[in-house]
């Protein structure tokens, strides 16, 4: 009954649609056309979403709810245990095949004109790609995400890839209660701002001196700071502990922040001396002509310029500032003066881990990476347009 009455309710309403269309009578033939190429894509569609429904209602039912019930009702309990390697294959290849359904649904309706189908097969494809590298990018944060809330038995036992048949949000309460991760997480968060608004400052002021004042040593201090990319980290581990010692500077926040600063330096001067010289000479000489000095120039004009350039460099800095292990390892000590990858790393234990809570760590300190990124995209996408336009 339910049934008749969607049906009932939707074939009402598409005539309505035609009625209102056909006011003028000299449309009435259009909208008839309208109305049938409507109904056979809801069509369409509603027989190919009911496939999937219904798979996916009979994975999460037992046997004798599938026989002793309506089979295409939805389950009274929700059994994840049923998903396993077999039927999560089985939905992959259902939900591809929908998929292709549709794209070359989609190609027939665009190539109605023939002259438009190599362009409609163009873009089939075009979507196939992005949807497959989506796919491929997404799918390690759904597997680190499944298994932070799953405990050993499940990881080892059964299907690594399926749903947990429990949340066990447990294992995020464990990390904070437990295993310190609001400090490592801390930590991580000063070392790695101090270190982006050091090297964001120092770089855009040496940038700007070498690219737009003229002096003698301005090609020669560019290559002195670049020659500090060429500089393994491994070749200055000894040297830095023992300045650092010395100083009593080990296990302070400076311990990290003075070396991936200097770290950081000669990518970020690389990338702000190539924007400023893309910039017209003319915007100083105008600045100049209105009463404004250097230091106003390069902070009220030249710095509003560059910041797609500056949302890039801090992005990059703040990757390898806040996934670095070696110098954190060496130059902190002290439960409380870890970064959240030492904090994660000592999860795992001499003689047992439990891999669902290390999954946990892992999320939450992949979680500010994706936020900041989803935040900044659009300036690192402006970047490159910028550079591509004015290169």
């Amino acid at each position: 009954m339910t049934a008749v009455a969607v049906v009932s309710i939707y074939i009402n309403l598409l005539l309505l649609f035609v009625i209102v269309k056909a006011a003028d009578r000299r449309q009435i033939g259009s909208a008839v056309v309208r109305f049938f190429k409507y109904a056979a894509l809801v069509l369409v569609a509603l027989i190919e979403l009911f496939l999937l429904y219904w798979l996916f209602t009979l994975s999460l039912k037992n046997n004798l709810e599938i026989t002793g019930s309506d089979a295409p009702s939805f389950p009274l309990v929700f059994h994840w245990e049923n998903i396993d390697a077999y039927l999560m294959h089985s939905l992959i290849v259902t939900a591809v095949t929908v998929f292709i359904n549709q794209l070359l649904l989609f190609i027939v309706v665009k190539a109605a004109d023939r002259s438009k189908i190599g362009p409609a097969v163009v873009q089939f494809l075009k979507y196939s790609v992005l949807v497959l590298v989506a796919v491929i990018q997404l799918f390690p944060l759904y597997w680190l995400f499944t298994l932070s809330l799953k405990n050993n038995p499940e990881i080892m036992g059964g299907n690594a890839l399926s749903l947990p048949p429990v949340l066990r949000w447990e294992n995020y309460e464990y990390i904070f209660a437990n295993a310190n991760i609001g400090t490592y997480l801390k930590n991580s968060v000063i070392v790695t701002g101090a270190t982006i608004a050091f090297s964001t400052v120092l770089a855009t002021m040496a940038s700007f001196a070498i690219a737009r004042l003229k002096w003698k040593l301005s090609n020669k201090a560019l290559t002195l700071f670049l020659s500090g990319m060429m500089i393994p980290l491994h070749a200055v581990l000894v040297p830095l502990l023992i300045l650092l010692t010395e100083t009593k500077l080990h296990s302070t926040y400076w311990a990290l922040i003075l070396p991936y600063t200097a770290f950081a330096l000669p990518m970020a001067i690389y990338v702000f001396t190539g924007f400023f010289k893309t910039i017209p000479r003319e915007l100083e000489e105008s600045a100049c002509l209105d009463g404004m000095n250097l230091y106003q120039i390069f902070w009220y004009i030249m710095l509003p310029l560059i910041m797609p350039a500056m949302a890039t460099v801090a992005i990059f800095t703040y990757l390898a500032c806040w996934n670095e292990l070696m110098f954190a390892m060496a130059f902190m000590t002290g439960d409380n003066n870890y970064t959240i990858t030492i904090g994660v790393a000592n999860m795992a234990g001499r003689y047992a881990t439990h891999f669902g809570r290390v999954g946990a760590g892992l999320a939450v300190a992949t979680l500010p990476t994706l936020v900041i990124y989803v935040v900044l995209s659009k300036q690192i996408q402006k970047s490159f347009t910028t550079g591509a336009l004015k290169g």
